[in-house]
């Protein structure tokens, strides 16, 4: 998910806190994940700047929760991740299973 936020890229006078969303917990050893039992599922929210990576094993849940942050928060929903921070993801649904590349480029001067 893609949250619009239009102090990124303005000129504050001000300061800006972000709090934690409700009901997740912050991950004690990953700045920026947050966690969230919920009735046995658990949901993962990583977030980076303005964009926000919800992942969980119930997608019924993860809808839920996407829901409720939009409600909040000006955000677009983005689908299915194929790139996060540069990282590849390659998913099987057949499998049910997800690949993640990276590939380093190092150039010569």
């Amino acid at each position: 998910m893609d949250v619009k936020s239009a102090f990124l890229n303005g000129l504050l006078k001000e300061e800006v806190y972000v709090t934690q969303p409700p009901g997740f917990e912050k991950c004690k050893v990953e700045y920026g994940v947050y966690v969230k039992e919920e009735n046995g599922d658990i949901i993962i929210l990583c977030l980076y700047v303005d964009d926000l990576l919800i992942t969980g094993g119930n997608e019924v849940v993860i809808q839920t929760v996407k829901k409720q942050l939009q409600q909040e928060f000006d955000m677009i929903d983005l689908g299915v991740m194929s790139y996060f921070l540069g990282i590849e993801f390659i998913h099987s649904q057949e499998w049910r299973t997800g690949d993640a590349s990276k590939e380093v480029c190092i150039g010569s001067s």
